[in-house]
């Protein structure tokens, strides 16, 4: 059985093939599927946020200072790699949400007379 779908994170119009018979309940979880490039971004953003723990438990017991800037260097690289991976899930996202930098920029400075 083919049941029509979206992606719950940017409303891609997807076909999911259900079983007809469903012994476990599991053709109730079809809402939690998501397209291809969204469960992509996902996944790595899980990966990468995984690497960061590992380095930072890495980092946390380097006692060499060659192996401390190493970590670090990787850590700044994965932090971007975060940053980045997570841009483009928010662009793929289906609402007009706002990110934080678009928040602080929407925001009246302080003791700015407002013309």
């Amino acid at each position: 059985m083919i049941k029509d779908h979206q992606c719950p994170h940017c409303h891609t119009a997807l076909q999911v093939e259900l079983p007809h018979t469903d012994p476990y309940g599991l053709n109730r979880l079809h809402s939690i599927i998501h397209c291809d490039t969204c469960s992509g971004l996902k996944a790595k953003l899980i990966k990468t946020n995984d690497y960061i723990t590992s380095i930072t438990n890495e980092l946390r017991t380097a006692a060499d200072t060659v192996a401390i800037e190493k970590l670090s260097g990787s850590l700044k690289a994965h932090y971007s790699g975060r940053q980045r991976i997570q841009k483009k899930l928010d662009d793929r996202l289906h609402t007009s949400r706002q990110t934080s930098e678009q928040n602080k920029l929407d925001q009246k400075p302080q003791g700015q007379l407002p013309w």
